[in-house]
């Protein structure tokens, strides 16, 4: 009997697929491999992103809802090639201050929108002006009150540049708008296209632009432009730009 017993146990050893552990482990790690490719795809179709409308198109922006300045058409300037955004809502049009302690100089209002998920985030001013005739002087991250976006913003940061060229200088201040949250990196803003969790996806590039004489001191400059972004960007949230709850 030992004698048998002990030929039965070397059988088992042998062959381990007839012991009940295995078979249950393989019953279950086939059943993972059947059931593993669908739920990725599936995994994968919910976390793709998907583009989403403007609430209003920019060509429609309410140009009378800018308190401090009036739209200017300058007979004697074209608009630039507007192509090479990449997007086909854009605005783009002059405003002269009508608060005497702006200036007198004018701003121009510099805003694109994106939803396609496969959109590349647009090149930034320190990017673009470095191909040209143009020496930036100053490029840095500033923080601007914004009571005007209530409690959920009530500081924003913006990029800062001055810029000098053959003809004149400027300052330029900048920031994206994406997702219903404000920020001035052009790498968070591709970090927050990918990030798990809202169903749809939107950005929006908004600058504020002013020339400056050679020279001059540029706080006038920069305050004209701090004025425009801070009375443009709530148009822009409320009547434009996809409201939050329709994100998710």
């Amino acid at each position: 009997m030992s004698d048998a017993r002990q030929l039965a146990d070397s059988a088992r050893q042998r062959h381990p697929v007839l012991s009940l552990p295995f078979l249950l482990c393989a019953i279950l790690l086939a059943g993972t491999a059947l059931g593993l490719r669908p739920g990725i795809m599936a995994l994968a179709a919910r976390m793709q992103k998907e583009s989403i409308p403007l609430r209003k198109p920019l060509d429609r922006f309410d140009k009378s809802k800018l308190a401090s300045f009036e739209w200017y058409q300058d007979p004697d300037s074209r608009k630039p090639d507007l192509k090479a955004t990449g997007t086909e809502h854009v605005f783009f049009e002059k405003f002269m201050p009508t608060d005497p302690a702006l200036g007198k100089d004018p701003v121009t209002l510099f805003v694109t929108y994106y939803s396609d998920p496969g959109d590349k985030v647009p090149h930034t001013p320190e990017v673009c002006y470095r191909q040209g005739p143009t020496t930036i002087e100053r490029l840095s991250t500033i923080t601007m009150e914004t009571p005007e976006l209530g409690p959920k913003n009530p500081q924003i940061e913006v990029r800062l540049l001055t810029l000098r060229q053959p003809a004149a200088s400027g300052v330029i201040l900048y920031l994206f708008y994406i997702n219903g949250q404000p920020c001035h990196d052009r790498e968070q803003v591709r970090w927050t296209i990918y990030k798990p969790g809202d169903r749809y996806v939107y950005f929006s590039k908004i600058e504020a632009v002013t020339a400056i004489p050679h020279d001059a001191d540029p706080t006038p400059a920069i305050e004209r432009c701090k004025r425009m972004l801070r009375e443009a960007l709530p148009v822009l949230i409320s009547e434009h730009y996809p409201d939050d709850a329709q994100l998710r």
